[in-house]
């Protein structure tokens, strides 16, 4: 099963940026608003986002 792709935009939040993400994405995992997540560079490119 392929996953699904999702674009999102980076802001700029205060002095540092932020990612916006789709509500589909955020519903899907149960992301939840002032929760941390950890953020692994893969390459320049790409980046993977872990929950929990």
């Amino acid at each position: 099963m392929k996953a699904k792709e999702f674009n999102a935009k980076i802001i700029k939040k205060g002095k540092g940026f932020a990612i916006k993400l789709p509500k589909e994405l955020v519903k899907q995992h149960g992301l939840k608003e002032g929760e941390k997540y950890r953020i692994l560079p893969k390459s320049k490119k790409e980046m993977r986002i872990i929950i929990g």
